[in-house]
């Protein structure tokens, strides 16, 4: 046997393991959940449309395509490394989205969804592979989900938006000015310094 054939009959079929876009749902719910929590520490453009919701939605969205390519890849020769550049491609396929949707629609997206993006196609690219031979009952699949989807509605609107910026205000706006003049006078007679402020 060559080793052409030794690699490609490494992939044998097990019926009772995940299904590969079970797997995915559940590594895109995992990406979900760190990215959602994540995306609390970034400002936000718009917190109605890029929220911890919308986060952990696309990401688990994302792993179900990524798990419906995996199960394409699976059985073919180098499947893990097609997969990973696979990865690699739908990252910056992803933001060359961004990047038109920063430029028409939503400005200072690319800098909220920047590092989200990697994170979420580097942790599907690394557990769909090794979800999908996981054997444990279906429903557990449903737990990671339950719980990224509560983060992401638990922690809706609790984020930083763009506009959440340290300002002083207009001069004379919210403050108040004090105008006159301070006279110091050494009264020797006391021996104390005494302050008069008179205004103007």
């Amino acid at each position: 046997m060559t080793k052409e054939n030794i690699v490609s009959y490494s992939y044998t079929y097990d019926p009772n393991t995940w299904h590969p876009m079970l797997a995915g749902a559940v590594a895109g719910s995992i990406a979900g959940i760190m990215a959602g929590l994540i995306s609390l520490l970034l400002a936000s453009p718009d917190e109605i449309v890029a929220n911890s919701l919308t986060v952990v939605a696309t990401s688990i969205v994302l792993g179900l395509v990524a798990g419906g390519l995996w199960r394409r890849l699976r059985a073919s020769k180098n499947a893990p490394k097609v997969f990973a550049w696979s990865m690699v491609g739908g990252f910056f396929l992803a933001m060359m989205a961004i990047a038109l949707i920063d430029l028409t629609v939503l400005s200072s997206l690319i800098p909220y969804a920047t590092p989200l993006a990697a994170l979420i196609f580097i942790t599907l690219g690394f557990f769909i592979p090794l979800l999908s031979r996981v054997t444990a009952p279906t429903w557990t699949a449903v737990i990671p989900i339950v719980i990224a989807l509560a983060i992401g509605v638990g922690m809706f609107g609790r984020g930083n938006t763009a506009s959440d910026e340290l300002s002083l205000g207009e001069p004379g706006a919210h403050s108040h000015s004090l105008t006159g003049a301070v006279t110091l006078t050494d009264d020797l007679t006391t021996g104390h310094v005494v302050i008069r402020a008179t205004a103007l």
